[in-house]
């Protein structure tokens, strides 16, 4: 019978040791920066990409009641128009199946 929670005791001991996750490394950011002309050290700001907005395409879209709308495109190329919801007044894209 010693043997036998020996073994189990053993067993649970690896099986806690293999699944051990390994300690998170803190991610350190490098800082950019340049030498000025009297020896010290400026840093360079970041600059952050264009956020990417809906163009509009030129091009109008009429629905069945005569009422024209301006066509977007959007970030993944898809076309649609804006619409405001009557009952509670939000916005929402209509995407046009083209």
């Amino acid at each position: 019978m010693k043997k036998v929670v020996l073994t189990i005791a053993a067993i649970m001991a690896f099986s806690a040791i293999s699944f051990a996750q390994a300690p998170e490394v803190a991610k350190v950011k490098k800082a950019t920066a340049t030498v000025s002309t009297d020896g010290n050290y400026v840093a360079i700001p970041a600059t952050k990409a264009a956020a990417f907005t809906d163009t509009i395409t030129g091009k109008t879209y009429t629905d069945a009641k005569g009422v024209v709308s301006p066509v977007f495109k959007s970030k993944s190329g898809k076309l649609y128009i804006g619409m405001t919801s009557k009952k509670t007044g939000n916005y929402y894209r209509k995407y046009l199946n083209i």
